[in-house]
This record gives structure tokens, sequence and C-alpha cells, in this order.
């Protein structure tokens, strides 16, 4: 199958094995970002990632990758593993997916922009706009709460919460963390402090708001992206 005739915005979403040993290490889920603006999700059976940089070449295990920006310039890819950069070219010509629907597809680096882990902290970025309210039976209210989020120059997720739900109407993300397609961070809300945990799905940011006080309630909570702009077909 042509994947190219697929649209210009695809996202498939399926296992990625990355370096995968003989002890049998779990299995990740690897995001790829297209030139074309498509979004695809692949097994990926590498093991090593060589980077050509001016002090020589690295050999970096996949296992320890977060994130691989491509760039159109010489010798200017960057590799994130443990939260550090790293700049030079990654010796890398294909990739190479394995995907339920599509069967095997092949990917040359020239039309790659980028390779997250998980659903990647760039499926999180922009503004996030909705309520949160309370659980059934715990009460009527429901406050506003936005969330304008974007990735540092370390491929970190980072923030701010405003709205009638913040404390002081906004405040930063705490702890931010993204695992799988969850994004998991700590705010101070007008009752308390909150564990905030919400789920990427369906274009929606959806999940719930925990007091560190047990004796206030939980919220439960639903974002949508300002532009209500679809992010994409899941198959």
């Amino acid at each position: 199958m042509d994947m190219w005739k697929l649209g210009t915005t695809l996202v498939v979403l399926i296992t990625v094995a990355g370096a995968a040993n003989a002890d049998g290490a779990a299995n990740d889920t690897f995001r790829v970002t297209l030139r074309d603006g498509s979004l695809i999700s692949g097994t990926i059976d590498v093991r090593n990632l060589k980077v050509r940089t001016p002090y020589g070449m690295l050999t970096i295990p996949f296992q320890d990758v977060l994130m691989v920006e491509f760039s159109e310039e010489k010798n200017q890819d960057k590799l994130i593993a443990a939260r550090m950069p790293i700049v030079g070219r990654v010796e890398i010509e294909e990739l190479a997916l394995k995907n339920k629907h599509l069967g095997k597809v092949r990917l040359a680096r020239q039309h790659i922009v980028r390779i997250e882990r998980g659903t990647g902290a760039r499926g999180f970025v922009g503004t996030w706009r909705g309520k949160a309210a309370d659980k059934p039976g715990e009460g009527i209210s429901q406050r506003s709460l936005e969330l304008e989020l974007k990735v540092n120059d370390r491929g970190q997720l980072e923030g701010t919460a405003s709205g009638d739900f913040v404390e002081g109407g906004e405040a930063e993300l705490e702890n931010p963390e993204i695992k799988a397609n969850w994004l998991q961070f700590e705010i101070e809300g007008q009752t308390g402090r909150f564990r905030i945990r919400l789920e990427l799905k369906d274009s929606k940011l959806q999940g719930e708001a925990i007091p560190f006080d047990p004796d206030e309630d939980a919220c439960d909570i639903t974002l949508e992206p300002k532009d209500a702009a679809p992010r994409g077909l899941s198959i």
C-alpha cells in the first residue's frame, strides 16, 4: 500500500518494539512525524543509533532514546536520551515500521521530521480549554480551566494553567510528566493542591484532578483544543 495516498494528516497507533533484547525488553510506543504532517507509529527493530558529532561517533542504545529530530541543515540533527540533547548527524537513512493495518512501511530519512517515545510531548502542544467539574454525587460546580502547553529545547513539556480552577487565576505546571498518551502534573487549585492526570484521546484531554487533601473533592476534567481542529485519523 502506498502510504502517501492516505492523505496529508494520518495517525496510526500501533506497538513499537524498541531495543528488544534476549531478555525480552518491554515494548514501547514511538510516534513518527513526517514532513507532510502525517503521524505514524510502528514497530521499530533498532538496538542502537549512531550519532556523528564534532567529538566523534557516539552509540546510543535505542531503549534510552526519548526523541530524535532530523534537521534539513547539515549535522544539526538532535537526539535526546536521558533528557540530554546530542547534536550531530544521526546515521540512519531509512526507518522500517511494521503496522498491523499497513504491513511493512519504509520511511526515508528525508521524509522524517521527528521520532518520539510514546505519544510524544508535541502531541500535547497547544491551547486546551474546558471545565473541571465535580464528580457525580460530590457537587454541581464547574470551573473553567485552560492549559497552554509547549516543548522546551530539551524536548520536555512545560506550560501554564489558568481559569477559575487555578489559585490566583494562573500558575505554571509543576512536575509535568508524560507516559504513553497520558499527561500528569500538579497545580494549586482554588480549594487546595491537586494532581491532574489527563489522557489524550479522540482529540481531547480527559481525566481527573485528585486533591492532596482527602477531605476535598476530586474533579472530572475535559479539555478541547482551542481551535477545535481534528488532530488526525486514528486507525
